[in-house]
């Protein structure tokens, strides 16, 4: 297993990293890596964020003339944050990690690496922020469950879902939880041609974005899903 925490400096890194976790702390570990590896100077190196509820093939255009212009600083750093990437950007990402320079590093970073295609995912090298993230949890099966079922039979599994004690802990690592829930739901909707999954795609996004928010009410956005998900059920 290998840990961002364990990391002292980006140069020990490859030049293509996939982090997995929550994504908002996944940032601020990968920031402070990045201020102690090269420096708190802005002017120390060039850096593009692209954080997004939809990475598409705009922000893989965007990333690619980053990329493919001449350094300023000493080196490129691209922050790539997404709940949701389609197919073609995720194309257009897989040829800038193969062609990635020496001087330039690609950071990707996702709650469920299951929304990223294997193709894509064989060019990056996986970290995790904690532990926790190490295997495959009962909420990823769970999301592949949601989908495939009934309106009726959706709901039910976000009843039992969202029962959470009263504790702040348990509060946010179920919050934690329903995000990636929502992303692993997100990857496989970005899949589906847009005229059948229009409205689903826009309940995930939306509730991709207000999840971040501790005040968003979950059981309401994933309900919204619910009803706007296609039926899949064979």
């Amino acid at each position: 297993m290998a840990l961002l925490g364990d990391v002292l400096s980006i140069k020990e890194l490859p030049h293509g990293v996939l982090i997995v976790g929550d994504r908002i702390e996944a940032r601020g570990s990968l920031e402070k890596l990045i201020k102690n590896s090269l420096g708190q100077d802005a002017n120390a190196f060039d850096l593009i964020e692209i954080n997004t509820d939809s990475f598409d093939v705009k922000d893989g255009d965007s990333l690619r003339n980053f990329l493919s212009r001449k350094s300023i600083g000493q080196c490129k750093v691209s922050v790539i944050s997404s709940s949701v990437f389609t197919v073609s950007a995720q194309n257009s990402l897989l040829k800038c990690a193969e062609e990635i320079a020496n001087d330039s590093w690609i950071f990707i970073l996702v709650a469920s690496e299951n929304i990223l295609l294997p193709t894509l995912k064989s060019r990056l090298v996986k970290f995790n922020i904690s532990r926790e993230n190490e295997d495959d949890s009962n909420h990823k099966k769970l999301a592949i469950k949601f989908m495939k079922g009934t309106v009726s039979e959706r709901i039910n599994i976000l009843e039992k879902m969202l029962k959470v004690s009263d504790d702040e802990d348990e509060k946010k690592k179920l919050r934690r939880e329903v995000r990636e829930f929502v992303e692993v739901i997100g990857s496989v909707i970005a899949k589906i041609p847009r005229q059948n999954n229009k409205f689903a795609l826009e309940a995930v996004i939306m509730a991709g974005r207000m999840l971040n928010d501790p005040s968003a009410q979950m059981r309401l956005l994933l309900e919204n899903i619910a009803y706007t998900l296609p039926e899949t059920k064979e």
